[in-house]
């Protein structure tokens, strides 16, 4: 009897021994960093957790300050082909703040996996894409921003918080006795604003809710546009770091969407030739416009319209709802005939 049971016993393990392993997915991706014009940042170390345990550094060293959303330095590291990250590791040091920021947190893997399993029409080749760039985005306040981005579109995985991290000496940070805290400060931020942004900084502050909140907030709303001619194509940007790429008439549907800070828009006139043309939204203009109409008559009907005419082609924006018109009067606005 008892040899029998441990016959069944070691028949059982065995069994369990030669079970295949899940496979782990592994997408062609890379890292990369960002930080906004307005508040350089530093990285002084980080890395991935992936999925089977390997680790990707997050390069660091050079000041930070390209552009929210924006891709960074690109590094080929590692293995063409990876598992997905499931944790973050980062120490940074935000110039304007004069502080330095650590985290460590788990990333929501399945949503960055569903991520990379979708394709998209891509921007520049009009074929199918994939997300192939996992950016991350440092702000004032600790704040830390994911997206995964691939051919101009970009999309927001999540939000983090850091904790201020007093336990970094100085001289740990910057050995060279030659740039002391104060002197080092002044020098990087001499090399990122001119003379009347420093000023605003020293009068103003740091803003620690604009990133983390105010670019975050979403509104119900939807793109039109108003013309006899063929309206192509159009690339939203988005003051949350996204941006969004569709037909024109896959637009047409009410969404929460953030606030935009740029659309580029292409179009056939009547003589079938393409023109395109590009809106640069003033910030305090575009915020208190969709504040505005969110208050007032029905918020969830809203549209931003855009009027292009046929003949030497202009365009104008507006945004609506069944009440109320707004007229833009401060975006920039540029055509081209391509």
């Amino acid at each position: 009897m008892g040899k029998s049971i441990l016959i069944l016993l070691l028949l059982s393990m065995l069994n369990n021994h030669n079970k295949k392993k899940p496979v782990m997915e592994k997408y062609e991706w890379l890292a990369t960093t960002c930080a906004s014009f307005k508040y350089p940042m530093q990285i002084v170390k980080g890395n991935f957790l992936l999925q089977d345990d390997d680790t990707l550094k997050i390069q660091g060293g050079s000041m930070l300050y390209n552009g929210w959303g924006s891709l960074g330095s690109i590094y080929i590291l590692g293995d063409k082909l990876k598992s997905l990250p499931k944790a973050i590791n980062l120490t940074w040091f935000s110039i304007t703040e004069d502080k330095f920021f650590s985290c460590t947190a788990d990333l929501p893997v399945d949503k960055i996996k569903t991520l990379f399993s979708q394709t998209f029409t891509s921007p520049i080749t009009s074929k199918p894409a994939v997300f192939r760039n996992i950016i991350v985005g440092l702000a004032p306040n600790g704040t830390i921003v994911l997206w995964v981005s691939g051919d101009k579109v970009t999309k927001e995985v999540c939000i983090l918080k850091a904790l201020e991290d007093k336990d970094i000496k100085w001289n740990d940070y910057i050995s060279n006795p030659d740039y002391p805290r104060k002197k080092y400060l002044k020098l990087k931020l001499e090399d990122v604003f001119a003379e009347k942004d420093l000023l605003a900084l020293a009068k103003n502050g740091v803003d620690t809710e604009l990133y983390s909140n105010k670019y975050r907030q979403h509104y119900y709303w939807q793109p039109f546009v108003a013309c006899s001619i063929k309206p192509l194509t159009a690339l939203l940007y988005y003051y949350n770091g996204e941006t969004e790429y569709s037909p024109v008439n896959d637009l047409a549907q009410k969404e929460e969407r953030p606030v935009p800070s740029k659309l580029k828009i292409a179009w056939l006139n009547s003589k079938n030739n393409k023109f395109s043309a590009e809106i640069i939204f003033d910030e305090a203009e575009a915020f208190s416009s969709f504040e505005k109409f969110s208050g007032i008559g029905d918020g969830n009907n809203v549209k931003m319209q855009i009027e292009i005419t046929d003949s030497s082609p202009s365009v104008s924006v507006f945004l609506r709802n069944d009440t109320h018109v707004y007229p833009y009067k401060n975006c920039k606005i540029q055509v081209f005939q391509n």
